[in-house]
Order: structure tokens, then sequence, then C-alpha cells
């Protein structure tokens, strides 16, 4: 096989086809220029987690856990998510959010704090049952807040100062 010279001067179409478990193929187009050969690029299995397309720029200045602004959010969902929001004193969120309690907007020490005293109470035997996540304000935080806004799951945020996406 050839190597392939990806134009960097513009954005790529993406396409995905659904399947039974995700995505069933993706295509990228790197031309408006009839197919002349396709093939099978190789497999990509994630089990229920996400995938990045990024430029090794872009990739290079990915900050995944580090937040850029110095805020976490804190978030909490499950069977009895409520007894733990009473008991923690976290707000409910309304109706725009993923999930319906938690804190937005927390200095990261703060949010790290919360997260370790709801770890330990949900590991407590016979304890509420619930899940909980510590979402430091990174690019990652960026990403999957559009993933989960969008009808296909798909977001791309400008990630490198030169201007390269991140795409997930």
């Amino acid at each position: 096989m050839l190597p392939i010279e990806v134009p960097a001067d513009r954005p790529l179409r993406v396409t995905a086809v659904p399947g039974e478990y995700g995505w069933q193929s993706m295509r990228i187009e790197f031309g408006d220029a009839p197919v002349a050969d396709s093939w099978v690029f190789g497999e990509l299995g994630v089990d229920n987690a996400r995938f990045v397309f990024a430029g090794a720029d872009a990739l290079s200045s990915w900050e995944h856990v580090r937040p850029l602004d110095g805020l976490a959010d804190l978030v909490l969902w499950g069977r009895d998510q409520e007894e733990v929001a009473a008991e923690f004193g976290a707000p409910r969120l309304g109706d725009t959010a993923d999930v319906e309690y938690g804190w937005v907007d927390l200095p990261i020490a703060e949010a790290y704090q919360r997260g370790l005293a709801i770890e330990t109470r949900r590991k407590e035997p016979g304890g509420p049952r619930f899940a909980f996540d510590f979402r430091p304000h990174s690019h990652h935080w960026q990403v999957m807040g559009l993933v989960r806004a969008s009808e296909h799951e798909v977001g791309v945020i400008q990630g490198h100062p030169d201007g390269d996406d991140l795409s997930r």
C-alpha cells in the first residue's frame, strides 16, 4: 500500500454508518474526486469508550485531565442520587445537563476533596447506590460536552494554537 498524503489545508469530511454496537464503518473524504480505490484500513474496538481524530500537533497539546481554567465539575446520578445529593448538598443542575445533580465550575482542589468524600460514601457497605464523575475542565471535558449534546455523539474543538482541530 502506498503512503497517503493527508491534506492539511482544509477540514476533512468524516461520515459514519451506525451499527448494532456503535459505528459499523467510517469514511474520511480526502477530496471531491470520484473514489478510485477503497480498502479496509483497520478495525478499532473501543468498548463503550471514545476515539479521536487529531493532527499530531493538535494531539501534542491535548490536556486530558489537567483543567485549562483551574475548574472542575462533579456530577452524580443513579438509583439513590437524590439521597446522596441531599446528604452532600449537591444542587439540582436543571434540564440542560446530562445528569441531574452536582456542582459545576468548582475550583479544582474543592472538586477533588468533594469527590474523595463522595467516593468514600459510595464504597460504604449497604450505602446508597449511585455513580459520580469528576470532570476537570480539560480538552476532554470540552469535547465531551459537545459529544453529550450532539445527536450523533461527536464534537470538534480547537486544540492547538496553530489551529489544528481535535475531533472526537
